[in-house]
């Protein structure tokens, strides 16, 4: 079974991050660009256009790499401290296309 892992993080921590993934077992990674605001802003939300720029990441990997990635991130990006970015982990039920090495 496959899970998909999601990063929401700085355009500046990507290569760091794919680095951590791939040292991890990660093959590779969809990098999407990204705008929002995080609670820290949520006050300029409705009188400022949102404008904090940020990368979507998605990382499909086997469910036994799934806690390796997700610690080695974690840990190595700061996502505890605040505008660091956010990790989530999502099952899926079904995955077809993917090249394992």
């Amino acid at each position: 079974m496959y899970q998909a892992i999601h990063l929401i993080i700085q355009p500046h921590d990507l290569d760091r991050a794919l680095a951590i993934a791939h040292a991890a077992g990660a093959n590779g990674a969809s990098i999407i660009p990204a705008r929002g605001a995080g609670r820290h802003q949520a006050g300029k939300i409705l009188s400022v256009p949102v404008d904090e720029r940020m990368l979507f990441v998605l990382i499909i990997v086997p469910e036994e790499r799934v806690e390796a990635i997700v610690h080695n991130l974690h840990e190595e990006l700061k996502i505890e401290e605040p505008g660091q970015g956010v990790i989530m982990v999502s099952p899926l039920c079904s995955v077809s296309g993917l090249v394992q090495s």
